[in-house]
């Protein structure tokens, strides 16, 4: 058997003529097989067969002017809905006219649900380790990827083919933050503003300054979790059962026996270090703004990214 194609405008396929054997002989089993780098010659091609079973015409969705061509012949006469069978790259509902053919055959039918049970417990299994990897529920993955990278989610084993073959720089380093603690709903909306992008690359140097200058602060203790030491041993009385701090600054111990003595102190040093009010305004800006508990993932995130240059997104 023969199959010839003459395809032209389908479905974004621009042109394609070629003469398929599927005859067996000695040094060919009959068996052929289509290689494109990612899924949209594939995924063309399927919805192009598909128009033949249903009995629908071909166009091109993107360019709807542009005039198409079906040419399908088997053995040089035109191909008929019955000699067609579509599947659906992953479809839990997915039925054909022509799957009786298929599973006529008890053999066959043995195998294919074995190949099938196996491709979809692999595909939970790997949801379940992206779901554990990323701090998302299961049932949110195969969403959250259909959205970030704009297909459909019954595509989603094809996408995944499609980002391996991809040529990439090392992401590791992401590895080590949780996309359901990064992106939290307050971190999202804050995000979506606009205005945030615009700030955080002066942000971010001044506060690569603070912690690089400053003989108090460090990047593992910043100013804000000396805030934070600062109101949690206020909030416990601790000065008020005459206890003390003693901090170094600048290499010279200094101590300070009341919150407010503490916070003039990290104060100081942060004033001392930033140089200008007009500065500290403009930290103190964006700072405020991922002071809560749940932007602070996303502040080391930040940080993190913006101080490593190899890590940037492209």
């Amino acid at each position: 058997m023969r199959l010839k194609l003459i395809l032209e405008n389908c479905y974004g396929i621009n042109k394609l003529c070629k003469e398929i054997d599927f005859t067996k002989s000695e040094n060919n089993n009959g068996v052929n097989s289509l290689y494109a780098p990612n899924g949209t010659l594939k995924t063309s091609l399927a919805k192009t067969f598909k128009d033949v079973v249903n009995g629908a015409d071909t166009s091109d969705l993107i360019f709807s002017e542009r005039e198409t061509t079906r040419d399908i012949k088997v053995d040089d006469v035109d191909i008929t809905a019955d000699k067609v069978m579509v599947i659906d790259s992953y479809n839990e509902s997915y039925s054909s006219k022509q799957l009786s053919t298929l599973l006529v055959n008890e053999g066959l039918k043995e195998r294919y649900n074995i190949a099938l049970k196996e491709v979809d417990d692999k595909r939970i299994a790997l949801i379940k380790a992206i779901a554990q990897a990323s701090g998302k529920q299961n049932k949110g993955i195969v969403k959250l990827f259909s959205e970030v990278f704009s297909v459909e989610e019954k595509h989603f084993l094809n996408l995944l083919v499609d980002l391996k073959n991809q040529a990439t720089q090392d992401q590791t380093f992401y590895g080590g933050f949780k996309y359901g603690e990064l992106f939290n709903q307050k971190a999202l909306d804050l995000i979506s503003k606009g205005s945030l992008s615009d700030d955080l690359s002066e942000y971010i140097d001044t506060y690569e300054r603070l912690v690089q200058e400053s003989t108090i602060l460090t990047k593992t203790f910043n100013h804000q979790k000396a805030g934070t030491v600062s109101k949690s041993l206020g909030d416990a009385d601790f000065f008020n059962a005459n206890h003390s701090v003693n901090i170094s600054v600048g290499g010279q111990e200094q101590i300070a026996t009341s919150q407010q003595e503490l916070n003039d102190l990290l104060e100081t040093e942060q004033a001392r270090v930033l140089g200008s009010p007009e500065l500290k305004a403009k930290f103190d800006k964006v700072d405020s703004k991922l002071t809560t508990k749940d932007m602070q993932v996303f502040r080391d995130f930040v940080t993190e990214i913006f101080t490593h240059t190899s890590y940037l997104p492209i």
